[in-house]
């Protein structure tokens, strides 16, 4: 680990008493995540450690990450971020969205292209290297992060695992942005909902989780960097763990899924391990190379049922014949006609304000549908 903190800001050395001290809690913040932070806890009664940032204490610890990535273009240069996540520190790559993870203040990232490839002509996959080094994996949508109740794939000294994975793509047609986000239960990522500006569904609930911590404990756990507030100390810690955080928190936070999205998930998966005598000089290494499957069905959302499809006979509300008639009386919905329904709907959707009838909302909200399988 560095010297900085055990040296400089303690003035301690390994000949000192509380050495030992002092770096079981350096292990304790670079071990600890949202879901197993029982070892800072200890550390509670420690009035010295009241005033250390462990954001940068986390940062600042030196990690060997010796790796080498390779793609099915060799000419592709990926890098590798260091990000902080609700696991802690972490390294990202080829995930524009982690660009936020990185600094303290949340700011809209200058996102850049994920790779990508034509599965006619290429063989789309990724290949991960490490030297002397064990870590977790996961595998999640390039517009998406790394959160606390995800999949991982553990690699080991000498492992080496082939993965494929499947993706089901959801894309969203331009008629969409015309609804709310409650008409259309979904979010776009460039939309500036819940004080972010953009949406992740991840990033939502990681948000929500440290809110909570906060008005608990009156302090955010330093996972969370860019939601304001007190950073929490080791006494906070206790705190969080006293309220059983989040394990309460990972059930009440509710948050809409993005409009556009990849969803991943293992199709097939082989494992090996590689060993030799303690005679032949041997430099371990692991090795993680996953590939994604040509998809054969993508979802779109789109509006099958728009408010051009509300101009019926004067008095009704219709549908399509393709289905089931529904009818919504004017007597019910207090408007005259359709005519007045339009008039009212363009009254308030220029001023983007919500319809002001819940009955005409019901109406509305029935004759959207958004969701569309289709074969690719």
């Amino acid at each position: 680990m560095n010297n900085f903190h055990k040296h400089r800001r303690w003035n301690i050395g390994i000949v000192n008493d509380e050495y030992f001290y002092f770096l079981e809690f350096l292990y304790s913040v670079v071990n600890a995540s949202a879901t197993n932070y029982g070892d800072l806890a200890k550390f509670a009664q420690d009035e010295r450690f009241d005033d250390i940032d462990l954001f940068d204490v986390a940062k600042t610890i030196d990690r060997t990450f010796e790796q080498t990535i390779t793609s099915y273009d060799p000419n592709i240069h990926v890098e590798v971020q260091p990000i902080m996540t609700e696991r802690g520190m972490c390294y990202a790559f080829n995930s524009p969205m982690s660009e936020i993870l990185r600094q303290r203040k949340m700011t809209a990232p200058k996102f850049r292209n994920p790779l990508s490839c034509q599965y006619g002509k290429q063989q789309c996959f990724l290949k991960l290297d490490i030297y002397e080094n064990t870590g977790t994996l996961e595998i999640h949508s390039p517009f998406e992060v790394a959160g606390a109740d995800a999949d991982l794939i553990t690699l080991q000294k000498s492992d080496e695992i082939l993965a494929s994975y499947k993706v089901v793509e959801t894309v969203a047609s331009a008629s969409l942005r015309d609804l709310s986000p409650n008409q259309r239960k979904c979010v776009f990522s460039d939309e500036n909902t819940a004080e972010l500006p953009f949406y992740s569904k991840t990033l939502c609930l990681m948000k929500c989780r440290a809110v909570m911590a906060l008005e608990m404990c009156n302090c955010v756990p330093y996972f969370y960097p860019f939601v304001d507030g007190p950073s929490c100390t080791p006494a906070g810690f206790e705190c969080l763990l006293d309220f059983k955080w989040p394990i309460w928190a990972l059930h009440i936070c509710k948050c809409p899924s993005t409009c556009t999205e990849q969803q991943y998930s293992v199709h097939a998966i082989k494992k090996r391990t590689w060993s030799v005598n303690a005679d032949i000089p041997f430099h371990p290494k692991s090795s993680f190379r996953w590939d994604v499957l040509p998809p054969k069905v993508r979802i779109r959302r789109s509006v099958l049922f728009s408010f051009e499809d509300l101009l019926a006979d004067p008095g009704t509300l219709g549908m399509s014949k393709k289905t089931a008639p529904l009818r919504f009386y004017s007597p019910e919905c207090k408007l005259a006609s359709q005519f007045e329904l339009i008039q009212e709907y363009m009254k308030f959707k220029d001023k983007h304000l919500q319809l002001p009838t819940a009955k005409v909302k019901v109406v509305l909200d029935a004759l959207i549908k958004t969701t569309v399988i289709e074969t690719v």
